[in-house]
């Protein structure tokens, strides 16, 4: 078991470090289970929650993470945090949009309502459960920024009752003006913190919600620590490592497939297309991976690399660029050669 940095390194004096992202889920988790983030991490559950549970205190459950975390994208939950009043709450962010996303926030919810039971206890001592879950993608772009399941006087064919919320945050709708009215305040205000980006969009937030000054700090502590970044960089890498891309390319790539072949009307035309859609969807991804991991290491490609490795069709190619941007100094001229 890995315990989250409970203090700062000091940081190198060469460069001014890198902003570090909330949507990414190590850095989340790092932030909100920091011992000076409690009332920040009870004011987040608050916005979200509503007036579904009142409560004063929460306590995470799950405050540490294993090695595999790091590269794992399965089935392991971010925050797992217990209210004062024996509810649990599951909280998931999702940087990237993953095939069964549904199912999988079914199952971080059930599996969190579970863990309260041991061998032999009874059904009735169950408290409810709630899950939060942050997405950087839209989810549904005809459903507000926050949806909410089962909403007030709805038909609840599962029969969940009180013993279920759950609350899916569209992160990309963040500053979308129309969601005010529609959404809590509190709600827009933490979606806005967790997505800000520049200093006027800060100072704004800090106005409107003065315990943000604190959030915003710690943050910049945050990317100040160089094992903090070191962990912030190595999931970046994970969560877009070739292996992990290439399923959701193939899916990506067989709809676009299927579009191409429907429209010719003929069978061997879908066939076709369906095989020309995941070669294009499996390129695109890979290409995009590229690119981040550069960024990630501040490699500013040189002209004619960037249109190399944009015009590059050879998938064998693609990894042998991938495999480089994590070996190679950025200053090596080794990088210019091109294929």
């Amino acid at each position: 078991m890995l315990l989250l940095p409970a203090r700062m390194e000091t940081p190198s004096q060469e460069t001014s470090p890198r902003p570090l992202s909330l949507t990414n889920d190590i850095v989340f988790k790092i932030f909100f289970t920091r011992d000076e983030s409690k009332d920040l991490l009870v004011d987040f559950l608050r916005a979200f929650l509503g007036d579904a549970f009142q409560f004063e205190d929460a306590t995470v459950q799950n405050p540490t993470f294993d090695k595999t975390t790091l590269s794992d994208r399965g089935a392991i939950l971010d925050i797992r945090s217990k209210l004062d009043t024996g509810v649990q709450v599951a909280t998931e962010m999702q940087a990237s949009r993953l095939p069964k996303h549904n199912e999988r926030f079914i199952y971080y919810w059930a599996r969190t309502h579970a863990s309260q039971l041991k061998s032999g206890d009874a059904f009735t001592t169950l408290k409810p459960t709630a899950i939060i879950v942050l997405a950087k993608f839209e989810v549904n772009p005809g459903e507000p920024m926050v949806i909410e399941y089962p909403r007030p006087g709805d038909w609840d064919p599962l029969g969940f009752g009180d013993s279920a919320r759950m609350i899916t945050v569209q992160l990309a709708k963040a500053f979308d003006t129309g969601q005010e009215g529609m959404v809590r305040s509190e709600a827009v205000l933490w979606t806005r913190f967790i997505m800000a980006e520049t200093a006027r969009q800060r100072e704004a937030l800090i106005k409107q919600r003065p315990i943000f000054e604190k959030g915003f700090r710690i943050m910049d502590q945050l990317a100040q620590d160089s094992r903090v970044r070191r962990l912030d960089e190595e999931r970046w890498m994970a969560l877009n490592s070739t292996e992990a891309l290439i399923r959701a390319s193939r899916e990506e790539g067989i709809e676009i497939g299927v579009k191409q072949g429907v429209e010719k009307g003929i069978e061997k035309g879908i066939e076709k297309g369906i095989e020309k859609g995941i070669d294009i969807g499996v390129e695109k991804e890979r290409i995009r991976v590229i690119f981040e991991a550069m960024a990630l290491r501040n490699i500013q490609p040189a002209p004619e690399v960037r249109r190399t490795i944009e015009s590059c069709r050879d998938l064998k190619a693609l990894d042998t660029w991938f495999r480089r941007t994590q070996t190679l100094d950025p200053s090596d001229p080794v990088f210019r050669v091109t294929h």
